[in-house]
C-alpha cells in the first residue's frame, strides 16, 4: 500500500488500526512505514500516515517517530531520505511535523549532506 501510493486503500487500512503503536513498530524490510513512503518518495502515504499518527498519538509522539523510531540501522530519517531524493515538498512537510534537520547517520551524514548527494 505504502511504496504504490494506494492512499484510499491506506486510509481505509488505518480506520481498522486499533493501536496506532502497532505503525511504529511495524517493519517492511528492515524499514518503519513513515521511512518506506519517504524512501519512495511518496509524499500522499506519509501525509495520511503522519495525520494517522499526530491524531491519535500527539505531536510529541509523532516527532519521536520521525526522529528515533524511524531510523533505519544505519541511523537514516524519514528527513533523510526525502533531501537526498530531491523532494522539497515532503522536507518540508517533515519539518513541519517535527523531523529534525540536525540528525546525523551513522556516518555522520546530515540532511544537508544528503540533499547534496542526492537528486
Amino acid at each position: 500500500m505504502i511504496i504504490t501510493n494506494e492512499a484510499h486503500n491506506l486510509e481505509t487500512y488505518l480506520k481498522g488500526v486499533t493501536d496506532p503503536e502497532q505503525l511504529l513498530s511495524f517493519e517492511l524490510r528492515g524499514h518503519s512505514v513513515i521511512q518506506c513512503a519517504s524512501y519512495h518518495d511518496e509524499i500522499v502515504p506519509l501525509q495520511i500516515l503522519c495525520q494517522f499518527l499526530k491524531k491519535n498519538l500527539g505531536s510529541e509522539k509523532l516527532a519521536i517517530a520521525l526522529n528515533e523510531i524511524s531510523k533505519d540501522r544505519d541511523k537514516f530519517t524519514p528527513l533523510h531520505f526525502a533531501a537526498f531524493n530531491g523532494n522539497i515538498q515532503m522536507v518540508e512537510f517533515l519539518i513541519e511535523n517535527g523531523a529534525d534537520p540536525f540528525n546525523l547517520n551513522t556516518e555522520n551524514v546530515s540532511v544537508l549532506h544528503a540533499a547534496a548527494q542526492g537528486d
